[in-house]
């Protein structure tokens, strides 16, 4: 009775079913043939490619073929079968060095957490780090051993904040535009690449000069504000549409009297970046320049946008300019 069961089984095994067992069976044997005896080695061997060749043809011989391999894994190859525990653990550890190598190399998140660099980015924007923009960096190192470009004028980019370099840069001009708590720990920055190495940065009336040559800008509109400390202080508020190298942006600036920066030569292997919240932002200007080692990626689009009052679905899935 068992015997006639079984032959009602086997006669009743697809094609499909059969290519699915012999691939299965295909690596189990790959995966144990090293430790079986020469004997059972053979048998197996041959036993896989007769199936091969009966499922290939017009008959229904795979069906005898399937049910002698399966025989010889039942009793050859079990040790080898692994688990459901430990197939869905091992997916698991495949899936997650996936991810990290993806994040260490490939593409990162990054949430925006302060107003630095608005209107371009808003505090809650969460976008995507491209990190082969410009190379390959190694991320316990932190350097770069592969260089594809290097960090144009009005890039968008993410890097780690260099303290060391920021700290001697704050002591060397006496600076206090920064807290000395800031320099404590080590995080990642957001800025637009305003000079290039051997670049001169000058900073006239709130207009920024590139190698003695004003950048172009124009101003969209104007409103008035008031001083952040003193209310009844009133001042314009600009917002320009600015242009540098291939990219077009806009930035807010305000008409403060008596303001000029530099000019600064960009050190070779560094950047000079700004935010374009040009007067709310640490910067170059503040703690000095990046180092190309500490460029992470190029900001290229922002996938998420939430504020206290919803999310800003309009601002979903753009690219970065």
């Amino acid at each position: 009775m068992e015997s006639h069961h079984g032959e009602r089984g086997r006669a009743k095994l697809s094609k499909r079913a059969a290519r699915k067992y012999l691939k299965e069976a295909t690596k189990l044997y790959k995966r144990a043939k090293k430790r079986l005896h020469s004997a059972d080695n053979t048998a197996i061997a041959e036993a896989l490619v007769q199936l091969k060749s009966d499922i290939q043809k017009d008959g229904s011989e795979y069906v005898e073929s399937h049910a002698k391999l399966q025989v010889l894994v039942d009793k050859y190859l079990s040790f080898a079968k692994k688990s459901s525990t430990r197939e869905l653990f091992e997916s698991l550890a495949y899936a997650l060095l996936f991810a990290l190598l993806l994040r260490a190399f490939i593409i990162e998140p990054f949430k925006i957490p302060t107003r630095s660099m608005v209107p371009t980015l808003l505090d809650g924007d969460q976008l995507f780090v491209t990190k082969l923009s410009y190379g390959i960096r190694l991320p316990i190192i932190g350097k770069q051993i592969v260089q594809f470009s290097r960090p144009k004028r009005g890039d968008v980019i993410v890097f780690v904040f260099p303290r060391q370099e920021a700290a001697r840069h704050l002591a060397s001009t006496n600076s206090t535009c920064m807290k000395a708590e800031s320099l404590s720990e080590e995080k990642d920055y957001i800025k637009r690449v305003i000079g290039v190495e051997g670049d001169t940065i000058e900073i006239i009336d709130q207009v920024l000069h590139v190698n003695g040559e004003p950048v172009e800008r124009r101003v969209k509109y104007v409103r008035e504000v008031s001083d952040y400390f003193f209310l009844s202080d009133r001042r314009n508020e600009l917002w320009n549409q600015e242009r540098l190298g291939s990219s077009s942006y806009m930035t807010i600036t305000h008409e403060i009297p008596m303001n000029h920066f530099g000019p600064v030569k960009v050190k070779a292997g560094h950047l000079f970046v700004m935010g374009d919240n040009r007067d709310n932002s640490a910067d170059s200007r503040c703690w000095g320049q990046v180092p190309l080692d500490n460029v992470k990626g190029k900001a290229q689009v922002l996938w998420w946008s939430s504020s206290p009052y919803g999310l800003r679905f309009n601002r979903m899935f753009t690219v970065i300019r």
